[in-house]
């Protein structure tokens, strides 16, 4: 649920300060991780996928645009180590989150305000990490049905791609929905537009136990 909720929110999520990360953590390879983020490149809006860069190629793939970025392999960027791209990944969840540089001989400012997904081994910076909306991946049971395989040139994925415009361009979106109690500060922050996109579908209760 959260994770379909996210996928929404990208083409939504310039009505709200808040954009929350999406971080799709695993203790192990084979999870499914780069599965879900090639699931979210044919679904959310403008998507920008990678399996790594840097804080420069950020700020100037989102110089005029709001890309919705999609990060695989998040546990060998060396965020610990990279001052740099942590600013720019923090920066890119509230409003107004920019990134000044000297760029032809002068200062610039430049926004960086936009969706972020994050797959990685093992977990993120705490900063990130208290950003984002938390998926925990696992592998598939071997002793269960094989799961379908995923075809990214599917025509149903289209087809919902352009449902989610549609919707998109023609709803009402609660600016502060109800809270779950318990959710505040932060953690409220991540949500809020999560649950105003459950609200306006219906599905508000599963949202609210999908949270806790």
């Amino acid at each position: 649920m959260a994770f379909a909720l996210w996928a929404l929110h990208t083409c939504v999520f310039g009505r709200y300060s808040v954009t929350p990360r999406l971080a799709l953590i695993s203790p192990v390879r084979g999870c499914g991780k780069t599965t879900a983020l090639i699931l979210l490149e044919a679904l959310v809006s403008d998507p920008y996928r990678s399996d790594h860069v840097t804080a420069a190629a950020v700020y100037h793939t989102l110089a005029g645009r709001e890309h919705t970025l999609l990060l695989d392999e998040g546990d060998n960027l060396g965020l610990l180590n990279n001052p740099g791209l942590r600013a720019v990944f923090n920066a890119r969840h509230r409003r107004g989150g920019a990134i000044s540089r000297f760029i032809g001989g002068r200062p610039r400012k430049l926004s960086v305000f936009a969706p972020l997904a994050v797959a990685a081994i093992g977990t993120l910076p705490l900063p990130l990490m208290h950003r984002a909306v938390v998926i925990s991946m696992q592998r598939h049971a071997q002793n269960t049905a094989p799961l379908e395989q995923l075809d990214e040139h599917d025509p149903r994925l289209a087809a919902s791609r352009v449902e989610i415009q549609k919707w998109a361009a023609t709803c009402t979106l609660a600016r502060e929905p109800e809270m779950p109690p318990g959710l505040h500060n932060r953690a409220a922050d991540n949500w809020r537009v999560l649950l105003a996109i459950a609200d306006d579908l219906g599905h508000s209760r599963s949202c609210a136990d999908v949270q806790r």
